[in-house]
Formats: C-alpha cells, sequence, structure tokens
C-alpha cells in the first residue's frame, strides 16, 4: 500500500475486515476510521458491547505501531 493515511471508508464490520485482512501492510501507517456503530436496522442502537469502540475493535485487529484516528460520530439527538 502506499501513502501514509488510510481511510476506512466502509462499514464498522467491513473496516474491521479489511484491518485484519490487511494488518501487516498497514504497518506504519495512520488510520482513519470513519464508520459509525450503530444498528443499521433502525439506528437506535450501538452495535459494539458497551465500555469500547469501534475504533478500538480496529486498534485490537493492527499492530501496536498504528494510530487509529475516530473521525464522524454519530449523535443521537435531534437537529
Amino acid at each position: 500500500m502506499e501513502g501514509s493515511l488510510v481511510i476506512l471508508a466502509m462499514s464498522h464490520d467491513a473496516a474491521k475486515k479489511i484491518a485484519s485482512d490487511y494488518s501487516s501492510q498497514l504497518a506504519g501507517k495512520v488510520v482513519v476510521h470513519i464508520s459509525n456503530t450503530v444498528d443499521p436496522a433502525n439506528f437506535d442502537r450501538l452495535t459494539v458491547p458497551s465500555g469500547t469502540s469501534g475504533a478500538e475493535e480496529i486498534t485490537d485487529l493492527l499492530p501496536d505501531d498504528v494510530p487509529v484516528v475516530k473521525a464522524f460520530n454519530t449523535c443521537f439527538a435531534g437537529p
């Protein structure tokens, strides 16, 4: 992979698969996780366990030297 920044612009489940499958190739890069871990059936709850986040799940799949930046969070609030 070329470049020093990788943006995982896909669903959280797909991002986890990419992080797992390409873990060694992401070493030395900065990974930006932009997906939100909301339930797509009704968008009223998160799909990750309480006390963790999607970015933490991605981080756990990557080498220790890969920084993960979370961007574009969902807030459960009306306009």
